[in-house]
């Protein structure tokens, strides 16, 4: 690494760090200083590289132990609803679990896989059998819990809106991102899983490989969600990176996603979270109403550029890059989203982004041990 990256990733490492506390890692120190399920496993991904395993296994130990009988994980721990904290009022007197969205209360639907993606990791690099061996019920209810989530017995997650981790957009049904984590969990879940149950998570993979091939891919991309046949079909950039990165896509696959995302960018560097932008039906009337409805519709959050780097070619994952170090060299910080044009910390009158924030920071720290 050049002094400039190394510069930026001892800032993203510190961000990571600052969100550690006393149970796992926190998406962020002030709005959502909670224990998010999906920012602290993707977290996790960051602390492994940093070899910080500890947290890592504080995490797991946090989430498994407030798992439901039918094997769902929390969506998060701690305060119970965060919207009192967008005001100033912070009601906490213990950590509680919350397993629906904050808006109609969807049972959200990525925090098993992302679990099951997480753990595989740490296995990898601690060879911690005896952690995984004590908690294998467990782990195999979470993963388990997955297909309950399967309405028309497809093997595919279908989910309510506001479900998954882009929840200001309301996306229903299967939907790609939620879809394309599953697939990785229960495949990695059939590389660890006793002998007895490893061959048929193995087979539900393959099954699931195929129809997310067969529903969601659209000729040069993979298209965002089918509700009820009818078919959505947004460019939406988290799922479509993750299946190149998680290895799910063919050559050909891959090559056309970047294609049509380099043609969509055009000459931006950084990625958008969808193209086109969602109409405003699918967008929380609440964010609107506080003025956010460009949450994840305008506004960009580097764990997709960084995603990004780990799938693109050379010269075009160091332009990447370039901008990236740029942006977290001039605030010193890795935070939660940037406003367009000049890739500003954002600031509006009722809300400015958090930070630091783990999940862009973990990503950051991935995308350099990637390269």
């Amino acid at each position: 690494m050049d002094t400039t990256i190394n510069k930026a990733y001892e800032i993203a490492a510190e961000s990571l760090r600052k969100c550690y506390s006393d149970f796992g890692i926190l998406a962020g120190r002030k709005y959502f200083d909670d224990y998010w399920a999906r920012d602290c496993f993707f977290g996790c991904l960051g602390a492994l590289e940093l070899k910080d395993y500890f947290i890592v296994k504080k995490s797991f130990e946090l989430f498994l132990k407030y798992q439901r009988n039918d094997g769902q994980l929390p969506m998060r721990i701690g305060q119970y609803d965060v919207n009192f904290k967008f005001i100033g009022i912070r009601i906490r007197a213990e950590l509680l679990p919350r397993f629906g969205d904050d808006k109609n209360n969807s049972r959200t639907t990525d925090q098993n896989s992302l679990f099951i993606i997480s753990l595989y990791e740490y296995l990898k690099k601690t060879q911690d059998n005896p952690f995984f061996e004590e908690n294998y019920k467990k782990i195999k209810a979470a993963i388990d819990w997955n297909f309950t989530q399967d309405s028309d017995n497809d093997l595919l997650i279908e989910e309510r809106p506001y479900a998954n981790w882009m929840d200001s957009i309301k996306k229903q049904g299967k939907v790609l991102y939620t879809n394309i984590c599953h697939w990785k969990a229960v495949e990695l879940f059939s590389k660890i899983a006793h002998k007895e149950d490893a061959e048929k998570y193995l087979i539900m993979a393959g099954k699931i490989k195929d129809k997310i091939n067969e529903l969601l891919w659209g000729g040069n991309y993979f298209i965002d969600w089918v509700k009820e046949n009818v078919k959505y079909d947004y460019f939406s950039s988290d799922g479509n990176l993750l299946a190149i990165y998680f290895g799910f896509t063919t050559k050909m696959q891959k090559k056309k996603i970047l294609d049509k995302l380099r043609e969509f960018q055009k000459e931006n560097v950084l990625v958008m979270t969808s193209y086109p932008f969602y109409s405003k039906k699918f967008v929380s009337l609440r964010l609107k109403l506080v003025g956010m409805g460009d949450y994840h519709n305008g506004l960009y959050w580097l764990w997709l550029s960084s995603l990004a780097c780990c799938v693109e070619r050379k010269k075009r994952r160091a332009d990447i890059l370039k901008k990236i170090d740029y942006i977290i060299m001039k605030e010193g910080v890795v935070a939660e989203v940037y406003t367009p044009g000049k890739f500003k910390l954002l600031k509006r009158l009722l809300y400015n982004t958090e930070m630091p924030f783990a999940f862009n920071s973990s990503w950051y720290i991935i995308s350099m041990n990637a390269r």
